[in-house]
C-alpha cells in the first residue's frame, strides 16, 4: 500500500508530514509498520529530491526500528539509503545492525557485507593488483556462494553477481545478471538503472 497514494504532489513532502501525526492513533505493532511504509514512501521520492527527504527517510526508519528492532526491511532499507548517501558511516552502522539482529550466517548480513566491499572499491577510482583487488573480489564471491547456497533466486544475488561481472569487465554477463535480477525481484529502480 502506497501511503501517498491518494496526495497531490505539490507539496508532497508536507501533506506526507502531516499523515506522520496519524500514526500514533495505531498499536505499537502497527506504528512500526507504519514508520517503515513512510519511510518507503519518502525513499520512493529520493531519487527526485534531496538530503531532506533523506532526513526524513532516516527518522521514519528509527522511529520504525524503536518499535520493532528485528525488522528485516528496516535494515534493508537503512543500508540501501546508506548507499544513496554513499556514507560509510551508514552502511556500517546498518551492517552491524543486521550483523545484531541477524547474524552473520544469515543471507542479509553476507548481502550487505559483499555490497559494503564493493561500495569501497567503487570508492576508490583506480586500484591496481598490488591494492588487494583480488582479495576483493575473492570475499565478495565467497559471500555469494553463500547467499545463493541460501536463496539461489534472490533478485540482489543477482544484481550482486552483476556489479562482480562488470568490475571484471564482462559487460555481457553483467547484462545477464542484472536481466535476471529484474526478473527475479520487485520492481527495482537501483538495478532498473
Amino acid at each position: 500500500m502506497d501511503l501517498t497514494a491518494g496526495v497531490e504532489s505539490v507539496n508532497l513532502i508536507t501533506r506526507m508530514k502531516a499523515l506522520e501525526s496519524e500514526i500514533a492513533k495505531f498499536e505499537k505493532r502497527e506504528q512500526a509498520d507504519l514508520w517503515l511504509r513512510m519511510a518507503r514512501a519518502y525513499f520512493t521520492r529520493v531519487q527526485l529530491a534531496n538530503k531532506h527527504v533523506l532526513n526524513q527517510v532516516d527518522r521514519c526508519l528509527k522511529n520504525a526500528s524503536e518499535l520493532n528492532p528485528s525488522n528485516r526491511e528496516v535494515a534493508e532499507l537503512q543500508f540501501e539509503t546508506g548507499l544513496l548517501r554513499r556514507s560509510e558511516k551508514s552502511l556500517l552502522e546498518a551492517l552491524q545492525h543486521t550483523e545484531k539482529m541477524f547474524g552473520r550466517e544469515s543471507d542479509l548480513w553476507k548481502y550487505q557485507r559483499a555490497r559494503y566491499l564493493i561500495f569501497n572499491r567503487e570508492s576508490i577510482d583506480v586500484a591496481g593488483p598490488e591494492s588487494g583487488e583480488l582479495d576483493w573480489i575473492g570475499e565478495v564471491e565467497n559471500l555469494i556462494k553463500e547467499i545463493e547456497s541460501i536463496r539461489p533466486n534472490w533478485h540482489e544475488l543477482h544484481a550482486l553477481k552483476g556489479l562482480i561481472a562488470r568490475f571484471k569487465n564482462n559487460s555481457d554477463l553483467a547484462i545477464d545478471n542484472f536481466q535476471q535480477a529484474i526478473n527475479s525481484g520487485p520492481m527495482d529502480l537501483r538495478v532498473a538503472k
